[in-house]
């Protein structure tokens, strides 16, 4: 039986955990009375933890398959939708991470993620995200003038 579980474990990719630990749920008044558990003041420790939500979430998720933007988001807010039951994607760590986070502001996080090289977007018909060298090196890659434009991006 043990052997049957260390041969099984094997065949399976393993998922990368998230390095960065929980943060603490808050009320966040700059974006009304929602709960957030990954932003409460805009501090470069709080948005670092949300960029590794998702770089590991689009690590892990491309060990089986390229997804896009969407899949990627619905991953981190826990949707339960049929690509999430096709692929079985609720397995991820990430899934639902960010679920108390606005998907605009998720959204604006990617984006600025791909504009400075973290994630990769491919171009054609189904553009799908793939991880970088920069992204897998993130926290010795980015900048603090890097760092404050994305906290000025999402405090619109």
């Amino acid at each position: 039986e043990e052997e049957a579980f260390q041969q099984a474990k094997t065949q399976q990719p393993e998922m990368r955990q998230p390095e960065q630990p929980r943060l603490q749920t808050k009320l966040c008044p700059q974006w009304g009375d929602q709960v957030f558990g990954e932003i409460k003041d805009h501090s470069r420790e709080d948005t670092e933890a949300v960029i590794h939500h998702i770089l590991d979430c689009v690590e892990n998720v491309s060990r089986f398959k390229f997804f896009g933007i969407t899949v990627t988001l619905d991953i981190l807010k826990g949707e339960d939708t049929p690509k999430i039951r096709k692929y079985q994607l609720s397995q991820i760590p990430q899934f639902g991470a960010l679920k108390d986070m606005d998907r605009k502001k998720l959204w604006i996080f990617i984006d600025w993620m791909i504009e400075n090289e973290y994630l990769l977007q491919t171009k054609g018909q189904y553009p799908v995200l793939h991880p970088t060298y920069n992204g897998r090196h993130f926290s010795e890659m980015v900048t603090e003038k890097q760092m404050e434009e994305l906290r000025k991006k999402i405090k619109v």
